[in-house]
């Protein structure tokens, strides 16, 4: 009877010290640079995850990610190295056109994709961006607490992972090639819109305007430099 009565005060009062041991543990694992990032960036949004919409709303887990951080510089360091050369070194095109964008596919046809992706989940390719979200963030409902957490904990948090003198060190080259092509990719495909026969039977008058979207394309095939001065 008396352990029953210490495991219940235990669990009761003892889960603030129990998340902070796991999350100091979860952190030291960041200091290996050999890791493997993905791995443990899916365990810490794990851990950082809340238990609910009410604990999300504080923000409480996130602010001990980040005081933990800020009070021990070799392993901001280390975690910074982590995570930028993860961003850095991810194929961003699929990320850039198709997160948040629906297909071009018909209702039955994306219900059926869906429902084989159900049954037979495809295998996330981890050089790509958007794969690795869908990794990390593993929850159909992880957009609920990301949605509540405060924007000063997520303001504070990007600062500290890309400071002026860790951006210098990124290569930009190959990040902006790879925007400039998400730029191209759907640039072509909102041209497409222009010839749809479905937007032109809503709309009678819509052919008047494929000009615009075709124009579009040959726009976004210029130079890098043409398109900052358009």
């Amino acid at each position: 009877m008396l352990q029953g009565i210490a495991n219940f005060f235990r669990q009761r009062f003892g889960k603030t010290e129990d998340h902070e041991q796991k999350l100091i543990i979860t952190l030291e694992a960041f200091r290996n640079p050999d890791a493997d990032t993905l791995d443990l960036i899916r365990r810490l949004i794990a851990l950082v995850r809340p238990k609910n919409l009410k604990e999300g709303a504080t923000g409480e887990r996130q602010k001990a990610l980040l005081a933990r951080l800020q009070a021990d510089p070799e392993l901001l360091s280390a975690f910074r190295q982590h995570i930028v050369h993860f961003l850095a070194t991810r194929r961003l095109v699929t990320f850039f056109t198709d997160s948040g964008i629906l297909p071009g596919t018909g209702f039955f046809s994306e219900w059926w994709r869906i429902l084989w992706n159900r049954i037979l989940p495809e295998v996330p390719d981890e050089r790509r961006l958007k794969d690795c979200l869908h990794v990390i963030y593993d929850r159909s409902d992880d957009w609920r607490w990301l949605e509540q957490q405060p924007a000063e904990s997520s303001q504070q948090l990007w600062a500290l992972l890309a400071p002026n003198e860790e951006l210098r060190s990124i290569d930009w080259l190959s990040i902006q090639d790879q925007i400039l092509d998400s730029v191209l990719l759907l640039a072509h495909r909102v041209s497409g819109l222009g010839v749809d026969s479905e937007l032109m039977r809503a709309a009678p008058d819509f052919d008047e305007n494929s000009p615009r979207f075709i124009a579009l394309s040959a726009v976004s095939e210029r130079s890098p430099s043409e398109l900052v001065c358009i």
